[in-house]
C-alpha cells in the first residue's frame, strides 16, 4: 500500500509539473495542460492517506472477524467437571504455550513471575470472554481457572506484556 501511495504521489506530482515540459527560460504553452495548485496537491495527498487509513481499519475488522470464526457461539453447561489442565507463566512464558482438552474440563492459569500480570482472552485490544472472563489480574502465586464451555481453538494473553501468550483448544467428548 505504501508503494502505491508513493507511485501516485510521483505520478501525479509529475503529470502536474513534468520536469522535461518546462526550461528555465521558456513559459507554457497555451496548449499544456496548467499545472496544479499546491492545495489541490496537498488535498490529494490528505486523501490518500485517509484511504490508507480506512483500508488499515477495515483489514483489522476483517481480521478480527475471521479470528472469531474459530469458536462457536454454543455453550456448554457442565454439570461434572472433567480433567485439570495447568499452564504456568515464569519468566513471561506460559508453560505449555498450548493446550487441547475437551469440554467440560478446566484449566488454570497460574503466574509465578513477581509481577502483576493482566490476563485476557482473544487477540490484544480485541477481547473476548471466555466462560464469563474478559480479564483478570494475577499477582505472583495467583491463579485463575475457567471451564472449558465453548469449542474451538482460543488465545489468551498478558494485556501488559505480549509475550506471555498461550493458546487453548477445546474438542467434543
Amino acid at each position: 500500500m505504501i508503494y502505491l501511495t508513493i507511485a501516485l504521489i510521483e505520478k501525479f506530482a509529475f503529470d502536474a509539473y513534468p520536469p522535461y515540459a518546462y526550461s528555465m527560460d521558456t513559459a507554457p504553452t497555451s496548449s499544456e495542460p496548467a499545472p496544479r495548485s499546491a492545495v489541490s496537491m496537498v488535498l490529494w495527498i490528505v486523501g490518500m492517506v485517509v484511504a490508507a487509513a480506512a483500508l488499515v481499519f477495515a483489514s483489522r475488522a476483517a481480521a478480527s472477524w475471521y479470528l472469531s470464526l474459530s469458536a462457536t457461539n454454543d455453550t456448554v453447561n457442565c454439570a461434572k467437571a472433567g480433567a485439570g489442565h495447568f499452564v504456568v507463566i515464569h519468566n513471561s512464558q506460559a508453560d505449555p504455550a498450548a493446550t487441547t482438552g475437551t469440554l467440560c474440563d478446566t484449566l488454570t492459569i497460574i503466574n509465578k513471575d513477581p509481577k502483576l500480570r493482566v490476563m485476557a482472552f482473544g487477540p490484544h485490544d480485541h477481547h473476548i470472554a471466555y466462560d464469563g472472563v474478559t480479564e483478570q489480574t494475577l499477582a505472583e502465586n495467583q491463579s485463575m481457572t475457567i471451564t472449558f464451555n465453548k469449542l474451538g481453538t482460543y488465545t489468551f494473553h498478558d494485556h501488559v506484556d505480549d509475550s506471555s501468550i498461550g493458546t487453548f483448544t477445546v474438542l467434543s467428548r
